[in-house]
């Protein structure tokens, strides 16, 4: 499956199928097989501006892939003890990010497209958009 994701700290990368020909190459996903879960949502993040960042944000249920479609960006997974970074700069390259898990996506190239898959629908109850509420929630469920 190309996945590279370290089950206990519930991130990592994943890579996909690439099918090259003298017309390109082709890179593609599903569900349950290249992607660990269901998809139920796709999304697109462009055009951010230089030096900002986004993400800033756990998942409470959800679990996520994010792709660099276009150009390259950070992104650093934080389990509200140890943070990880991962540069991203490839679209057959994935971020794999599981529940609870905090994310801050930043140092995007000037044409960076980030592409994202979630197990969820969106539901604004699934965010955690604050870190201290974060790190408590953490602790309370770790207890």
């Amino acid at each position: 499956m190309g996945l590279i994701f370290d089950s206990i700290t519930g991130h990592g990368l994943i890579e996909l199928p690439v099918i090259s020909s003298p017309f390109g190459k082709l890179t593609f996903c599903e569900s349950n097989r290249h992607i660990p879960f269901e998809i139920a949502r796709s999304y697109l993040v462009y055009d951010v501006p230089d030096s900002s960042e986004r993400g800033g944000h756990a998942h409470r249920y959800q679990m996520s892939v994010i792709f660099a479609m276009h150009g390259r960006f950070r992104v650093t997974v934080n389990d509200g003890r140890k943070a990880t970074s991962y540069w991203l700069d490839s679209p057959h390259q994935g971020l794999y990010m599981g529940k609870m898990l905090w994310r801050d996506i930043n140092s995007y190239s000037g044409s960076a497209v980030c592409g994202g898959l979630s197990s969820g629908h969106y539901d604004e109850g699934d965010y955690i958009r604050d870190w201290d509420s974060f790190v408590a929630e953490v602790r309370t469920r770790n207890a």
